[in-house]
């Protein structure tokens, strides 16, 4: 993880489910962690995504 997510990651993942067992939290994890570097624009790197600001480097 990159950035300032452990808010995010506290309100979206720790907080919103029960987890069963640890596959369950890899699975729910990968799926935030690629949407938290691919598709939400970040303001400290100037409104990009991770990974646009990765490309444009």
């Amino acid at each position: 993880m990159r950035g300032r997510p452990c808010g995010s990651f506290r309100r979206e993942v720790l907080n919103a489910y029960l987890f069963a067992n640890l596959a369950q939290v890899r699975e729910v994890v990968d799926r935030w962690l690629d949407d938290y570097n691919t598709k939400r624009p970040h303001q400290a790197l100037g409104f990009l995504t991770p990974k646009e600001f990765k490309e444009a480097a």
